[in-house]
């Protein structure tokens, strides 16, 4: 199966660089996108790029180590789009390796 049209809505925390682009390789190929950042104009300017070139992307403020704040995302998502069927998770961490559903959410 082709994944860049199975996946029709993805969120991610990717404003910039590669992540931008592989946002907008996943709204081109139908799936609409959150494009969530620390920086909102960043994630405006990527979103607004998506958009123009006539794919469905939405622009969020998000610090992803805030649990409270990832729950809102994924919130607004759940109430605009459905259930995500992918979520990208760019942003770097210290600390240890862990698995995302293993590690622990103080340390994050």
């Amino acid at each position: 199966m082709d994944l860049r049209f199975a996946v029709k809505r993805h969120s991610h925390r990717w404003g910039a660089d590669i992540g931008a682009a592989a946002t907008e390789v996943f709204a081109m190929s139908g799936a609409s996108v959150i494009v969530a950042d620390l920086d909102r104009a960043n994630a405006e300017r990527v979103a607004e790029a998506i958009s123009a070139k006539g794919g469905e992307a939405h622009a969020l403020t998000v610090d992803v180590a805030k649990a409270k704040e990832v729950e809102a995302m994924v919130r607004f998502a759940i109430d605009t789009s459905g259930a995500p069927h992918g979520i990208v998770n760019n942003a770097g961490i210290g600390g240890p390796s862990a698995p995302t559903g293993s590690y622990d959410i103080e340390a994050w």
